[in-house]
């Protein structure tokens, strides 16, 4: 089976609240495969606390390697085309004073067009957080979340997704930035290609007296 070589680089930045970030950079190139990527591994002083970013990447270049080899090689193409796979990660200030990071991934392995992939990974004090640490105890955070959701797309456009505009309630995926909870969808999870990643910005201060979690002036 064919083997796929990576060129590693690590860079140490330190940040406000105790997360580390280690930069573990991928770099490979081909005739039909192109993978570039910079991913996070997070850690708090000598301990490591997620390395989900690095290892999900590593997941998607085993899957495309695989479908490139069954492409070119099992059915014998004899096209230009390039699978191509790449991934970076931007860090967002807010007023919780949570470290949010959004991973960006594209990959394309054929077809009219590729697909975006995000990936938001939120610590606090060195401590991955998830959706319910937001919120106090005993708030339905996940209707209430559903019901900002709805809102937004009632009042914005609606018809950039499915018709049926129902929401199900769930452990979102999430980051913050500035003063905004931003709520994300995967892809044609609640639209078209046409409606992209739907993202939904929620004004913290109109859900501030449900959170466990104070707003830094």
């Amino acid at each position: 089976m064919k083997r796929i070589m990576f060129f590693l680089s690590l860079v140490i930045s330190s940040l406000s609240l105790g997360i580390e970030v280690e930069d573990k950079t991928f770099n490979y190139r081909d005739t039909h495969m192109i993978v570039e990527g910079r991913l996070p591994v997070f850690k708090d002083g000598n301990i490591v606390v997620s390395t989900k970013a690095v290892d999900n990447f590593e997941m998607l270049t085993e899957i495309i390697t695989m479908e490139e080899r069954k492409f070119f090689i099992e059915e014998d193409r004899k096209v230009t085309t390039n699978f191509i796979l790449k991934s970076d990660y931007a860090v967002s200030g807010n007023s919780l004073g949570v470290e949010s990071f959004l991973v960006k991934t594209y990959y394309y392995t054929g077809g009219r067009h590729g697909m975006i992939l995000e990936t938001p990974y939120n610590f606090l004090d060195g401590r991955e957080l998830s959706l319910k640490d937001l919120f106090k105890e005993g708030v339905n955070y996940k209707r209430l979340l559903k019901n900002k959701v709805e809102e937004i797309i009632i009042e914005e456009d609606a018809s950039i997704f499915y018709e049926n505009i129902f929401i199900e309630e769930g452990e979102y995926k999430f980051y913050l930035k500035e003063d905004m909870l931003i709520i994300l969808f995967n892809p044609y999870e609640i639209g078209p290609h046409e409606s992209g990643i739907p993202a939904f910005s929620i004004p913290l201060t109109d859900i501030s007296d449900h959170m466990s979690l104070s707003l830094k002036q």
